[in-house]
């Protein structure tokens, strides 16, 4: 058998499983459509039972229930606006568009071989290297500096001996107690014992008929009690307690001193003898901790003002409220750090093709510097798409969030770009594997600092250039001194929303709210239409937007078939065609 017909075999044959493969695939793929199950697959299937189901039988109450919908939708009461912007498509130059289509070549050029040859090319202009700007702050004013003091409060008994007239009553067969209300009241008596028994009123002891309770007081008096005969004074004497806090009276009356703990330090043995009287006490002596504060004036601004790239921007007072000079300054400055530079040079030529996230199609040759413009204008669609709110018509609607920093502290839970910048990508990961991977890619002391969850989440979209820095305010004080203040941000699904935003509103003059209180709403459709993006610089976008285009290399893919397609001759015994 020659090679010729060897060949011929070897492509019938081929042929022949082909075609077999596909009536396979064919009746496979028929059996899935046909099957019950299939209608579950397709994307946004809900089920044949809905309220609109109704209308299919009754056609005519199409109109009225579309005009219930139209009134209340206020996407309907958008595109319907007589005063929203027109545009005549008329005024549209498509003048270079026609000549594009007139002579495709002159624009595309004459194609490119398979041995690699290429027609004329131009160098793709160059993005250079972009930077990205933040906001760093430092403290100057009055610092709280604590320390820490402690002092014994101990308990010191002394005996006394006075002269006290005694007395006893009770309260049957009448009250003999009364007598003794008033220099009770007065203090002039005090009650030593009171003790209660049992009598009979009638029978005897063992069958008493009617029992009756008699309480009796013994009462000691300064003085004897008018209109009651005087009994013999006699000398009593007896243990006072004092505490004696000398030794805590400077910080007790330094008012910036808080007792913190007070701890007994003696308690063993708990009754005492002092002269000759027997006294019992839980506790004899105390430790007392304190906090004691002091307002110094402090200033860590020395290497922020000189670092490379920071420039003072504008100051801001952390007292609230002020009164009178500010006690406490947060100075803010501007920084800028590199955001990377473009990848090596690239050119168009004649039948290259452009693509973008897998979607390819022809770039005309000539080099234009209209290309980043449409990529941001691609990518700002893109973003409208996916974030709009159809609850309240809006676009690029941020989230309010931040983070604490205590003053002229070392913990520090706002660090940010200061940190350096995350590329998209690592980014998105870490936010997607949830709190275990965002602690893993924030800045690492966040972690050793116990910051929250938030800030650690704020941390990482901060460093991908998500945030926009709305303010500082004071969120602690102690002494009427800020000693902790709070960053406000807001942040947003994607660099591109958060730079529009920026821009959009300082050209609609709308203000980011207080930092206490930020503003992070989104563009309504009527200010979205008033924003003009061709005023606004994206430079710090441009190179994340080209990373997602590649030049596809179709010499190399062009090879790689044909050695395929040599493999695949070989191995059947046929004749590979020659090679290109």
């Amino acid at each position: 058998m020659g090679p010729a017909l060897a060949q011929t075999t070897t492509n019938a044959t081929a042929r022949a499983d082909g075609e077999a493969l596909g009536r396979q695939v064919q009746a496979q793929a028929g059996a899935n459509v046909e099957s019950e199950a299939a209608a579950r697959e397709v994307p946004g299937f809900g089920g044949t039972d809905f309220p609109q189901g109704t209308l299919v039988d009754n056609p005519d109450a199409l109109a009225s229930e579309g005009a219930i919908a139209a009134r209340n939708s206020s996407a309907y009461r958008v595109v319907t606006d007589p005063h929203r912007p027109s545009y005549d498509p008329t005024t549209i130059d498509i003048t270079r568009a026609k000549a594009i289509e007139a002579s495709p070549d002159s624009y595309v050029g004459a194609g490119e071989g398979i041995d690699g040859a290429k027609g004329k090319c131009q160098p793709l202009p160059g993005s250079g290297t972009s930077s990205v700007t933040y906001y760093e702050s430092c403290n100057l004013g009055a610092e709280v500096t604590t320390s820490s003091a402690s002092c014994d409060v101990a308990l010191v008994p002394t005996t006394q001996t006075r002269v006290v007239y005694e007395y006893t009553c009770d309260d049957w067969p009448s009250d003999g107690c009364a007598p003794f209300d008033q220099p009770l009241g007065q203090s002039q008596c005090r009650i030593v014992t009171h003790a209660t028994k049992q009598i009979c009123l009638q029978g005897d002891p063992n069958h008493c008929a009617e029992p009756e309770t008699v309480t009796t007081e013994t009462l000691a008096c300064t003085t004897p009690v008018t209109g009651l005969p005087v009994p013999a004074p006699h000398t009593v004497t007896e243990v006072v307690t004092t505490r004696d806090e000398t030794a805590c009276a400077a910080l007790t009356a330094d008012g910036t001193c808080t007792l913190e703990a007070e701890t007994c330090i003696d308690s063993d043995p708990q009754t005492r003898v002092i002269d000759g009287v027997s006294i019992t006490q839980s506790c004899w002596k105390w430790s007392r901790d304190y906090s004691c504060g002091s307002i110094e004036q402090a200033n860590d601004c020395a290497a922020l003002k000189a670092k490379a790239g920071c420039s003072f921007d504008h100051e801001e007072c952390l007292d609230d409220p002020r009164v009178g000079d500010c006690q406490v300054k947060d100075e803010v400055y501007r920084c800028t750090a590199d955001a990377g530079t473009q990848s090596g040079a690239a050119s168009l030529c004649g039948s290259d093709l452009y693509c973008l996230n897998g979607e390819c199609s022809t770039i005309e040759r000539e080099a234009s510097a209209e290309f980043r413009d449409a990529l941001v204008a691609v990518h700002a669609m893109g973003d409208v798409r996916d974030q709009f709110d159809p609850a309240d018509i809006s676009l690029f609607k941020g989230e309010k969030t931040g983070c604490h920093r205590p003053i002229f502290g070392l913990v520090n839970c706002c660090a940010g770009k200061t940190s350096g910048l995350l590329t998209p990508s690592a980014g998105a990961a870490a936010i997607a594997g949830g709190p275990a991977a965002i602690a893993a890619l924030a800045t690492p002391f966040l972690t050793q600092f116990l910051c929250s969850s938030e800030e650690k989440l704020l941390d990482v979209k901060d460093r991908m250039g998500l945030c926009h820095y709305v303010g500082t305010y004071c969120s602690q004080k102690v002494f009427f001194v800020c000693t902790t203040k709070r960053k406000s941000y807001c942040c947003f699904p994607s660099k591109l929303s958060r730079i529009l935003q920026e821009q959009g509103r300082a050209q609609l003059g709308k203000g980011w709210g207080s930092a206490k209180h930020p503003d992070c709403s989104g563009f309504s459709a009527t200010e979205f239409q008033r924003l003009d993006l061709s005023k606004m610089d994206f430079s710090e976008v441009y190179a994340e937007f080209t990373e997602a285009a590649k030049l596809p290399d179709e010499v190399a893919a062009s090879a790689a078939i044909q050695d395929r397609i040599r493999q695949y001759y070989q191995l059947h015994g046929g004749t590979p065609p020659p090679s290109p």
